[in-house]
């Protein structure tokens, strides 16, 4: 029955989300997509035997990137990432961006359909402002990989929920985090719940795609990627080969897909940037280093993870995940895809004053940044705090969720 009120949720919806996926892919084609030119460009390194962390913009134009000042890349993933997206380095970078933009499309699709998946239908609009969120609509135009780990995780969990399911659920999980670690985190959710035959394949699986890459490319690699993970966020060294347009640093090269620049348009240089207001870190603890978003991150996936542990499996990781951008030192804008399952679960019952505050995080204005650095990833914490506190019918913060329609309210109910 769940998943008849979620499927006809998304049938309601049709109309509004056909519009905006065209929306989003028109996004994704005419942007850039500086991101997952990183991506490309390390898949182009590792199909030519090259380091994917150095920078090899001399060999050619199709290892040109958006900011060539640096001896290393741009990529600050692990190996098997760039051994993933080998085959979409293959091609033509025109034709690669819109295959990925696709898969993104899909994803969030799965997102909507797994996060939906709940006691009550989610209203059309909630997959209307989704989608035109802040953080989808920068993750279409930069082309982050988030909204793929987003997807993997929830079927992972919804697998993990029958027997047959473990294997599936720890190989997804584990997928995850060889494209960023971050994801891996979630396993301890299994862990506390004494899911150990989870977690010990998750282990396994992890082992398997983090030495795959091993004999192609060699030891080499893998200690370039913990040198290139520790300079994460470090200032670009200038060069006579960058250039500027509309506030972005980057090098457009003639590779025969429309980036060569003119000063005020080309087609696949950010034209509808969204960059220079909306895409920034969202976590403002990272001023105070790394290694206290780690502390306080777990501590806060551990205390969320407490809190919820009488909810059920899945209800306990749609409220944990947000907490992943504190964990997260380098959390940007499309990391807020993290709240989306949380929103989406919640919507449906919230009251106005509970979805104003459910929006809150994904449309926060980016002038309010503090230093480069934006609170949303604090607020969506708040709000998911919020909402548990609701949840559990506390004095104060009842008015932001309705009861079900099979219980009374806890502000009207009768002593």
């Amino acid at each position: 029955m769940r998943g008849t009120s979620s499927q006809r949720s998304l049938l309601d919806a049709l109309p509004v989300l056909v519009p905006a996926a065209l929306l989003l892919l028109w996004i994704a084609h005419e942007s850039y997509q500086m991101d997952f030119r990183a991506f490309y460009v390390a898949g182009k390194s590792f199909l030519g035997s090259l380091d994917p962390y150095r920078n090899h913009a001399g060999r050619g134009a199709e290892f040109l990137d958006s900011a060539n000042g640096l001896p290393g890349s741009r990529f600050y993933y692990p190996p098997t990432s760039a051994l993933l997206f080998a085959p979409l380095a293959t091609l033509p970078y025109d034709v690669a961006k819109q295959l990925f933009s696709l898969l993104l499309a899909l994803a969030l699709l799965a997102v909507a359909v797994v996060s939906a998946d709940g006691a009550e239908p989610t209203p059309w609009e909630a997959f209307l402002v989704a989608a035109v969120s802040m953080p989808v609509l920068t993750t279409f135009e930069r082309g982050q990989v988030d909204l793929l780990l987003v997807g993997a995780v929830l079927v992972a969990w919804r697998a993990a929920a029958s027997r047959r399911g473990a294997a599936p659920a720890a190989a997804l999980v584990a997928l995850a985090g060889s494209v960023k670690i971050v994801p891996l985190a979630l396993t301890g959710l299994w862990a506390a719940g004494h899911r150990l035959r989870l977690v010990g394949l998750v282990v396994l699986f992890s082992l398997v795609l983090w030495l795959l890459p091993l004999p192609l490319v060699g030891g080499e690699v893998y200690r370039s990627f913990v040198s290139q993970a520790a300079s994460v966020g470090e200032p670009l060294a200038p060069d006579a080969r960058l250039v500027s347009l509309q506030g972005f640093v980057g090098f457009f090269s003639p590779d025969g897909v429309g980036l060569a620049v003119t000063e005020d348009e080309a087609k696949y240089v950010l034209r509808y940037d969204l960059s220079g207001h909306f895409v920034h870190r969202v976590n403002p603890l990272a001023l105070l280093g790394r290694p206290a978003c780690v502390v306080l991150g777990a501590a806060l996936m551990a205390y969320l993870a407490h809190r919820t542990r009488r909810t059920g499996a899945f209800s306990q990781l749609v409220a944990t995940l947000p907490a992943l951008n504190i964990l997260n030192p380098m959390a940007w804008t499309m990391g807020l895809v993290w709240f989306l399952p949380f929103f989406l679960s919640r919507y449906g019952r919230a009251t106005a004053i509970g979805r104003l505050a459910l929006l809150v995080p994904l449309f926060l204005p980016g002038p309010l940044t503090v230093f480069g650095f934006g609170p949303e990833a604090v607020l969506s914490i708040a709000v998911v705090a919020g909402f548990l506190a609701a949840d559990e019918g506390r004095r104060g913060w009842t008015g932001l969720l309705r009861a079900p329609a099979h219980e009374a309210s806890p502000v009207n109910a009768q002593p």
